[in-house]
């Protein structure tokens, strides 16, 4: 989950799928771009993501937190993943 905050764009999200194949300590790991989140899409300060399935389909939900701040706001958000990973 790469963010981005531009105070004339506003925020935005890169969500990027990388293999854990053959993962070592100090490995450095290149991900695939697979979404991209920019208003007027409904997102904010994005902190969360996980990855999971449902009926046999691979889904991702991402979170918000507002921080008790009236310009942020809280949400959860579920997406369907289709297509080859």
């Amino acid at each position: 989950l790469n963010r981005r905050l531009s105070l004339v764009e506003g925020v935005s999200v890169i969500v990027t799928i990388a293999s854990l194949d053959g993962l070592a300590e100090g490995a450095i790991i290149e991900g695939r771009s697979i979404a991209r989140l920019d208003p007027p899409l409904t997102i904010d300060n994005m902190e969360a993501v996980v990855v999971g399935e449902e009926n046999g389909r691979a889904v991702i939900w991402m979170a918000s937190d507002d921080n008790f701040n009236p310009l942020q706001r809280t949400l959860l958000l579920k997406f369907e993943l289709v297509g080859a990973i």
